[in-house]
């Protein structure tokens, strides 16, 4: 399985690059916006819908909420994004908030006794909270494109994320014992958490010191890279809570050895908004 996850990775990996690097911010962000879209089809399920209508209204709300904050204020959003305006950075903290409160649900989390799908209150809640998480998670990354050399910037979230779920994986298989979030994620244990935060803030110093971007407050970026990882591992249970909640172990099948879009960006959509303040509140 790691070897297929390597190689796939291997992969994907200059196709990320071109798309980053090559596509305007504008065209990245429509991009970004097309994978929400798959990632909200496949997350419509761990939800707990089922019909085909009802994920395809899950899809259809998703796409209005991306609109609605492509609009920047009541302009039209396909002539702002086509004419290279960046978007208000001004909902931000509610999708901070958002995130706090998902977190707080996490923490409250029961497995249901006798195994049955959520309710009908659940999956309502459960679809609200995702939508707006996914909707939040594009909101970010674009600003990030937009920001001065942004390409890097988006660059360097991923590569810490990676390097968070990399470091995880590698110190948990040498050194995991006891479990981090048994009732979650059985496989997840402290030593992976531990090895994931050390890699991922090694990453982020390293990044900084060859990329052709900069940051004056090391110390404060370094301390702001430690909570990103932390809030990695709160992206990956809380899409683990509603694998656990509806019986099904992968989001999608599109990338061997990584399951859906879903699998692949559960730590990104998690992190983008608190990476974007952190750098927000450096600069």
């Amino acid at each position: 399985m790691f070897k297929t996850r390597v190689i796939t990775a291997l992969v994907l990996l200059p196709v990320f690059l071109f798309i980053l690097f090559g596509l305007s911010g504008q065209g990245f962000s429509l991009f970004f916006a097309l994978l929400m879209l798959i990632g909200g089809w496949e997350y419509s399920r761990l939800c707990g819908l089922k019909s085909v209508i009802s994920r395809l209204l899950y899809c259809l709300v998703l796409i209005l909420l991306v609109v609605y904050l492509a609009s920047n204020d009541g302009h039209n959003p396909v002539t702002e994004l086509a004419n290279g305006a960046s978007l208000n950075p001004g909902h931000l903290y509610y999708f901070l908030g958002i995130w706090i409160l998902a977190f707080i649900r996490l923490l409250s989390w029961r497995p249901s006794a006798d195994g049955t799908s959520p309710n009908q209150v659940n999956i309502l809640v459960n679809s609200t909270f995702s939508i707006l998480l996914l909707a939040g998670a594009w909101y970010a990354i674009s600003l990030l494109r937009f920001l001065e050399m942004g390409e890097w910037w988006v660059f360097a979230l991923f590569f810490i994320v990676w390097a968070a779920d990399v470091g995880a994986y590698l110190s948990g298989k040498q050194f995991g014992k006891s479990r981090l979030a048994p009732r979650i994620s059985p496989g997840k244990t402290r030593a992976g958490l531990y090895g994931g935060i050390a890699l991922s803030v090694i990453i982020g110093w390293l990044f900084i010191q060859l990329a052709p971007i900069s940051i004056t407050a090391m110390p404060v970026y370094l301390l702001g890279v430690f909570g990103i990882s932390l809030v990695s591992v709160v992206g990956d249970l809380y899409v683990s809570m509603h694998k656990r909640s509806t019986g099904i172990k992968d989001s999608g099948n599109i990338f061997p050895g990584h399951g859906g879009i879903l699998d692949r960006l559960d730590s990104t959509i998690a992190t983008a908004p608190f990476y974007l303040a952190l750098l927000i509140y450096l600069r």
